[in-house]
């Protein structure tokens, strides 16, 4: 706890609220809408499966209880991360009392080398990749102590029980928690359990499944009856968004590197080997086909790192887990197998790699200074269509349309086919817009266009053109990328002043007069 806590103050100060990123913005919105009694949808009232661009299903829930308690969301948000820092230190403390015995000073180093990488940047941010990784090392600390437990008792089969109920948390935070909480508990619990035969393994699997499988049945009802179909939106938008070869090599390595020590691990049961056999392949099988889930993770949904860093602490219990077994394997029969001592050098490759640190938190000047503008005026009868999905819809208490698609089930599955019929039945009073292209008004400005997004950003241009909603400011943040605001009619003028009055540190191409 208290290597945690200087953690914090080293890194972050004291904890504050800072502006959060797009896709946690995009969260924020559907708890507060949630917890207004509006129903789990980007727009209160919709129907959920209008929108469904909740992805962190669990984390949306527990955000949505405490708003409705009153707290504010980003607040609440920054709460349950900085919290779930301790609770994971506390998983460290617990498995060096029962397993590991490590001087404190050794622990402090484990805990450190975990924190070091871009844990920072999530409480700033808020996403919830703290709380991730504390439901995951739970489920794995929880199978590494049944494992540690006496055999004659009940208390291994209650510790491995819960552990399956912790997977089946991790898998309602994130789906793919599903899979990586099991890839985790399964070499955590062969590493430590006494040699057993085939046929002794039925229960302890059985033990951690049924939870996991409950857990997962009664998610896929939710999404089914409730928000009424399985994927969430993003999901659909990133299915189509194919997989590129330099992330098919990075993401293989990883995986391999984080297979290839659980699979030196169970060839090391040299006792336990010996009785099962070819059998042991299964074992070793089932673990790297569930691995490969890995790839189309890291390729489409591990920006930041969001997947990737999660799996970090329950990596680290693994690496300090073998190296313990290899301590006491010295101790009893002398030398240690090559093989064994390659479980540690491999768990601490893994455990560098997936500490690997991105770009820091960076607050985005235009979302902050308009979300700010907006948050201070009344904005119920806004109806805002925007490329920006995050800050500034949540500051915005009326109707919003995400024209990227990442919030719209109709402009995902089209791949935003369908965008002027949205708009259309939209009918947005508001347009803002993100785009590396000038709006018309400025044609005079050259810049090179294309791809998806400069497709989007033109159909928007057009339809404000031919919509009466009138250009109010486009601003310059840097050579070709442009921040523009349209405003229609019947907006109201404290709005309309509100957009009017935000400054950037950029180069104003127009406003319209007072």
């Amino acid at each position: 706890m208290a290597t945690v806590a200087l953690w914090l103050m080293l890194e972050e100060g004291f904890p504050r609220v800072y502006p959060p990123y797009e896709d946690a913005a995009m969260l924020f919105r559907y708890a507060d809408n949630l917890a207004s009694g509006g129903g789990l949808a980007w727009n209160a009232g919709e129907s959920p499966a209008v929108t469904d661009g909740a992805t962190d299903l669990g984390f949306v829930l527990v955000l949505a209880a405490l708003v409705w308690l009153g707290v504010q969301v980003q607040v609440a948000a920054l709460a349950l991360n900085t919290a779930a820092v301790f609770a994971t230190g506390v998983l460290l403390d617990v498995m060096n009392r029962r397993v590991w015995q490590l001087p404190a000073a050794s622990l402090s180093l484990v805990t450190l080398v975990i924190f070091s990488g871009p844990a920072n940047r999530y409480l700033a941010s808020g996403f919830s990749p703290p709380i991730f990784a504390f439901i995951i090392a739970a489920a794995t600390v929880l199978a590494a102590l049944s494992a540690a437990a006496k055999v004659g008792g009940s208390r291994w089969q209650v510790l491995l029980a819960a552990s399956g109920v912790c997977a089946g948390i991790a898998g309602w935070w994130r789906p793919e928690g599903f899979v990586l909480s099991s890839i985790m508990v399964a070499p955590a619990w062969l590493m430590l359990a006494p040699d057993r035969s085939w046929r002794r393994l039925i229960r302890p699997v059985l033990l951690f499944v049924v939870p996991l499988v409950v857990g997962g049945l009664a998610w896929v009802a939710f999404r089914v009856g409730y928000i009424g179909q399985l994927l969430p939106t993003s999901a659909v938008m990133k299915s189509g968004e194919g997989i590129y070869p330099g992330s098919v090599l990075e993401a293989a390595g990883l995986y391999l590197l984080w297979t290839a020590p659980l699979t030196v691990i169970v060839w090391n049961r040299q006792k336990w080997w010996a009785r099962v056999g070819w059998k042991g392949l299964v074992v070793v099988g089932a673990l790297l086909v569930a691995a490969v889930v890995w790839l189309p993770v890291h390729a489409t949904f591990n920006h930041w790192e969001r997947m990737q860093w999660p799996l970090v602490p329950a990596l680290a219990i693994l690496m300090v887990s073998a190296l313990s077994d290899v301590a006491a394997r010295r101790a009893v029969a002398g030398p240690v197998p090559s093989l064994t001592a390659l479980v540690a050098v491999g768990l601490c490759m893994a455990l560098a790699l997936y500490s690997h640190v991105g770009n820091g938190y960076q607050e985005s000047p235009f979302h902050t200074a308009v979300s700010r503008a907006l948050s201070g005026v009344d904005t119920s009868s806004l109806r805002l269509a925007t490329t920006e999905a995050g800050l500034i819809p949540l500051s915005v208490s009326g109707k919003a349309l995400d024209t990227w698609g990442h919030n719209d089930r109709s402009l995902a599955e089209s791949r935003r086919g369908t965008l002027e019929q949205r708009l259309q039945e939209f009918e947005p009073n508001v347009l803002i817009v993100h785009g590396f292209t000038a709006p018309p008004a400025f044609a005079e400005i050259a810049c090179r266009s294309g791809g998806d997004w400069s497709d989007m950003v033109s159909r928007l241009y057009s339809y404000a053109d031919h919509h009466d909603l009138r250009l109010l400011r486009s601003t310059a943040m840097q050579q070709c990328d442009f921040w523009t605001v349209y405003v229609g009619p019947g907006v109201s003028p404290d709005i309309v002043d509100a957009l009017r009055s935000y400054r950037l540190a950029g180069e104003e191409l127009v406003a319209l007069p007072s």
